[in-house]
């Protein structure tokens, strides 16, 4: 793990660990790429139940 690591920040190259984390990568790619958009929120909006998300 660590020298994928020290390799892909060398090569600068986005790089996954795990099956599961690059495909939630890919998911997350194919919803943007599909027209889906992201929703910022702040950490007092999400507790405050004014956000989407609470």
């Amino acid at each position: 793990s660590r020298t994928i690591r020290t390799q892909a920040l060398a090569a600068r190259v986005t790089y996954f660990t795990t099956i599961a984390g690059a495909l939630a990568a890919v998911e997350g790619l194919q919803y943007i790429r599909n027209g889906g958009g992201l929703q910022v929120y702040s950490l007092q909006e999400l507790t405050s139940g004014k956000g989407q998300a609470a």
